[in-house]
């Protein structure tokens, strides 16, 4: 029954990941597939840089929320000792539909959004001074790959340690390795174009 549970959990987080906002807010604003256009990510930063601000923000508390809902629906549906199994499933099945989404060829999103969403169930201190750094590196660079990087490597350390007393839970710290893991892979193509001095700024102020 338990692994049941934990079956029907990763399925339905994983379809909620794959919702991606980016890809249908630019199909019903301009008929345009974001993959084809700006850097062809399916995240809020091409949706800034393709659709503008609006759209962009709409993006971003959508995939934030994505996030929050996964873990919440983990700890809901383990009660007791497993809640933080069910929190790491939940986290990492709505990352892997982010990311990966089946009906899009399993090209989707890099997921710093959702996995802010998924920092600010487990630790809202830690969301915050994510978020924290992720501006501020943004304002003073103007790159918003620089700063996602940065914070890849951040977040286990940040949600864990950024607390009244530090978390040793096993699976909140495999599920934060993890997702900064992903995070980082799918950045490594930025991370090139960084090094290289190739990598595009962002100005937030032309969108």
């Amino acid at each position: 029954m338990i692994v049941l549970k934990f079956i029907i959990l990763a399925v339905v987080c994983y379809l909620l990941g794959s919702v991606n906002m980016a890809f249908f807010i630019g199909k019903l604003t301009k008929n345009i597939d974001l993959r084809t256009k700006g850097s062809g990510n399916l995240g809020s930063t091409n949706v800034l840089r393709v659709l503008g601000k609006r759209a962009a923000i709409i993006t971003l508390v959508f995939d934030i929320l994505k996030g929050v809902i996964a873990v919440w629906l983990g700890d809901m549906l383990f009660g007791g000792g497993l809640d933080t199994a069910g929190k790491m499933a939940g986290g990492l099945a709505v990352i892997l539909g982010h990311n990966f989404p089946f009906y899009l060829h399993f090209k989707g999103g890099k997921g710093i959004a959702t996995s802010c969403g998924i920092a600010f169930y487990l630790n809202p201190w830690a969301a915050l001074v994510l978020l924290v750094v992720e501006f501020g590196i943004i304002f003073i660079t103007k790159y918003v790959s620089l700063a996602s990087i940065i914070n890849c490597v951040l977040y286990p350390f940040v949600v864990n340690f950024v607390r009244g007393e530090p978390c040793f839970d096993p699976y909140i710290w495999v599920l934060t390795v993890v997702l900064g893991a992903i995070a980082l892979i799918r950045h490594w193509s930025n991370l090139k174009r960084l090094i290289q001095g190739n990598e595009n700024k962002t100005n937030f102020s032309k969108h």
